[in-house]
């Protein structure tokens, strides 16, 4: 049993978070871990359910923890800040990035051109086989891993210049100057998952940490779309916000 002092007159839940906190604070639980669980801390500490409950919560609302279902409570790494995302707007990561105070980088781009199979050829409205443009690169902020993009493109000599794609800082700038085109706007689509060897392993996260994937085609007029990208996400390091109307 922990050393802790929980004693009868103190209120349980502060002197349950105050303990936790320091034990992230002084990296005795490191960015990532996952924390005992519930009732090994419960024994662990001689405290009720409710009570350390309250302590992760306030926790978790605070940025130190979260929770994942199913899976348990991890350590948020306090070096990835949340970016905050509207959909309501088409931005670069570059510029999304930036716009945080942060400074957007690139690291691990490779640019091949292989076949569309038949989800991204209906992406692009192209022919399944149709030859296309595949760019993957980490995304940086303050030179801490932020997204893996994976994009595909119609083929085109500028998107096989990787020396050139390296330099640049927003793909979406050297698309529309390089290609001589306009985004018009993008469809995107967010959905859940969970990261798997390759994905930990390009972001430096735990395999299972809760992601976003971001699904999006860019389109250079109403019906003509131009690139496809996914993009993935650590659960900590975005908050997509939702513009409603009605």
């Amino acid at each position: 049993m922990s050393d802790i002092h929980l004693g009868v007159s103190s209120k349980v839940p502060d002197r349950i978070y105050e303990y936790l906190r320091e034990k992230i604070q002084t990296n005795a639980y490191q960015p990532g871990q996952k924390i005992p669980s519930e009732s090994e801390l419960v024994e662990d500490l001689n405290v009720s359910r409710n009570s350390l409950r309250e302590a992760i919560t306030r926790l978790e609302h605070e940025g130190y923890l979260v929770r994942k279902h199913g899976i348990g409570t991890f350590i948020i790494d306090s070096k990835v800040d949340r970016v905050n995302a509207a959909i309501d707007k088409l931005y670069s990561t570059s510029k999304l990035i930036a716009s945080q105070g942060k400074i957007p980088g690139t690291a691990d781009l490779t640019t091949h051109t292989t076949q569309a199979d038949a989800f991204i050829a209906s992406k692009l409205l192209i022919e399944p086989g149709s030859p296309v443009v595949c760019i993957q690169r980490k995304r940086t902020a303050d030179g801490i891993p932020f997204c893996w993009d994976v994009s595909y493109f119609p083929v085109h000599p500028a998107l096989q210049d990787q020396s050139a794609l390296v330099k640049t800082t927003s793909l979406m700038d050297y698309v529309e100057k390089e290609l001589g085109v306009k985004i018009d706007h993008a469809i995107a689509t967010l959905k859940p998952a969970i990261s798997d060897s390759l994905i930990s392993e390009k972001l430096n996260i735990p395999v299972g940490t809760l992601m976003y994937i971001v699904e999006q085609v860019h389109f250079i007029s109403n019906t003509k779309p131009i690139w496809f990208s996914r993009v993935w996400y650590a659960e900590n390091a975005i908050t997509v916000k939702l513009l409603v109307t009605w």
